[in-house]
């Protein structure tokens, strides 16, 4: 009887020991393999960027002007990322297109901005002027020359 009751602790220290070095081995690789961001999760997060932005810069006053950093994972260097004046949002990754549209009030105009992601971000302008919203999407070679 004891030498199963052995077998039974030696049995679950042995699983116990190995699930412990598969969650260390995960962590490792987890922390060192740059996480893949799919187009979809990149486009949305664009997309809500611009949503976001947009409701806060009506709460200032004007002029004012607001910047955001949208970062990407690295898979997305290289990619482009385009927001034409009619509301429509591309993102171009490894040859293939996504898009999806940008909701537009009224008094909210979009800069056609069409931006090479050479670094794993870009930012979301709104800038508030005259009772509107001008929404555009620059890279931070742009944004520190225009502002």
């Amino acid at each position: 009887m004891r030498v199963v009751v052995s077998h039974v602790i030696l049995t679950w220290a042995l699983i116990a020991s190995l699930s412990a070095s598969i969650v260390a081995i995960s962590a490792f690789v987890n922390s060192h393999v740059p996480s893949i961001c799919s187009a979809e999760a990149c486009i949305n997060s664009i997309l809500e960027s611009i949503l976001s932005i947009e409701g806060s810069v009506r709460a200032l006053g004007e002029p004012a002007y607001i910047a955001l950093k949208v970062r990407f994972s690295r898979s997305v260097v290289g990619g482009v990322v385009e927001l034409t004046g009619d509301g429509i949002l591309k993102l171009e990754i490894n040859g293939r297109t996504f898009t999806a549209v940008v909701p537009k009030p009224k008094d909210v105009m979009f800069q056609h901005s069409r931006i090479y992601i050479s670094e794993p971000f870009v930012w979301v302008v709104a800038v508030k002027f005259g009772g509107g919203v001008l929404i555009s999407i620059l890279n931070s070679r742009v944004l520190s020359t225009r502002f």
